[in-house]
Protein backbone atom coordinates (compact mmCIF):
# COMPACT_ATOMS: atom_id res chain seq x y z
CA UNK A 1 0.00 0.00 0.00
CA UNK A 2 1.40 3.40 -0.90
CA UNK A 3 0.24 6.82 0.25
CA UNK A 4 1.18 9.24 2.99
CA UNK A 5 1.28 9.04 6.78
CA UNK A 6 0.67 5.29 6.68
CA UNK A 7 3.33 4.14 9.14
CA UNK A 8 1.94 2.06 11.96
CA UNK A 9 2.62 3.46 15.39
CA UNK A 10 1.26 2.13 18.68
CA UNK A 11 -0.43 -1.15 19.60
CA UNK A 12 -3.76 0.38 18.53
CA UNK A 13 -2.38 0.58 14.99
CA UNK A 14 -2.81 -2.25 12.53
CA UNK A 15 -3.77 -3.57 9.12
CA UNK A 16 -7.06 -5.48 8.90
CA UNK A 17 -8.94 -7.44 6.26
CA UNK A 18 -12.61 -6.59 6.84
CA UNK A 19 -15.10 -8.91 5.07
CA UNK A 20 -17.67 -7.25 2.85
CA UNK A 21 -21.03 -8.57 1.69
CA UNK A 22 -22.58 -8.68 -1.80
CA UNK A 23 -23.64 -5.02 -1.48
CA UNK A 24 -20.00 -4.14 -0.65
CA UNK A 25 -20.87 -3.17 2.93
CA UNK A 26 -18.20 -3.85 5.56
CA UNK A 27 -19.13 -6.21 8.35
CA UNK A 28 -19.27 -3.86 11.36
CA UNK A 29 -18.53 -6.75 13.74
CA UNK A 30 -14.79 -6.22 14.17
CA UNK A 31 -14.40 -9.70 15.62
CA UNK A 32 -14.77 -10.95 12.01
CA UNK A 33 -11.89 -8.76 10.82
CA UNK A 34 -8.54 -10.43 10.23
CA UNK A 35 -5.54 -8.55 11.62
CA UNK A 36 -2.26 -8.83 9.72
CA UNK A 37 0.29 -10.18 12.24
CA UNK A 38 3.19 -7.86 13.00
CA UNK A 39 5.68 -10.43 11.74
CA UNK A 40 3.90 -10.39 8.35
CA UNK A 41 4.59 -6.67 7.88
CA UNK A 42 7.98 -6.31 6.25
CA UNK A 43 7.94 -2.62 5.31
CA UNK A 44 6.43 -0.04 7.67
CA UNK A 45 7.25 3.41 6.32
CA UNK A 46 5.24 6.65 6.24
CA UNK A 47 4.66 6.30 2.50
CA UNK A 48 4.57 2.53 2.11
CA UNK A 49 3.25 -0.57 3.87
CA UNK A 50 4.19 -4.03 2.58
CA UNK A 51 2.79 -7.17 4.14
CA UNK A 52 1.77 -10.74 3.45
CA UNK A 53 -1.91 -11.65 3.21
CA UNK A 54 -2.84 -13.51 6.41
CA UNK A 55 -3.03 -17.29 6.02
CA UNK A 56 -6.45 -17.36 7.68
CA UNK A 57 -8.01 -15.01 5.10
CA UNK A 58 -10.44 -17.21 3.18
CA UNK A 59 -11.57 -16.63 -0.40
CA UNK A 60 -13.94 -13.71 -0.59
CA UNK A 61 -14.23 -9.94 -0.76
CA UNK A 62 -12.57 -7.64 1.73
CA UNK A 63 -11.61 -4.03 2.34
CA UNK A 64 -8.20 -3.40 3.80
CA UNK A 65 -8.38 -1.13 6.83
CA UNK A 66 -5.27 0.69 8.08
CA UNK A 67 -5.40 2.21 11.55
CA UNK A 68 -2.57 4.36 12.83
CA UNK A 69 -1.72 7.13 15.27
CA UNK A 70 1.70 7.85 13.74
CA UNK A 71 2.67 11.47 13.01
CA UNK A 72 6.45 11.40 13.27
CA UNK A 73 9.21 9.62 15.13
CA UNK A 74 8.63 11.80 18.19
CA UNK A 75 4.87 12.42 17.92
CA UNK A 76 1.67 10.41 17.99
CA UNK A 77 -1.85 11.54 17.16
CA UNK A 78 -4.29 11.93 20.03
CA UNK A 79 -6.69 9.62 18.20
CA UNK A 80 -6.18 6.67 15.90
CA UNK A 81 -7.18 7.43 12.30
CA UNK A 82 -8.52 4.89 9.85
CA UNK A 83 -8.35 4.58 6.07
CA UNK A 84 -10.08 1.99 3.94
CA UNK A 85 -9.22 0.52 0.54
CA UNK A 86 -11.57 -0.19 -2.30
CA UNK A 87 -12.94 -3.76 -2.25
CA UNK A 88 -10.47 -6.51 -3.11
CA UNK A 89 -11.04 -10.20 -3.83
CA UNK A 90 -9.01 -13.07 -2.45
CA UNK A 91 -9.27 -16.16 -4.63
Amino acid sequence: ITGSKLKLGSKESGIYFAPIDSTEEINSDESTWIKVPENSIFRNKPGELNFFVPNNAESGKYCIIVRTDYLSTAKRRKEVIEVMSNPITII
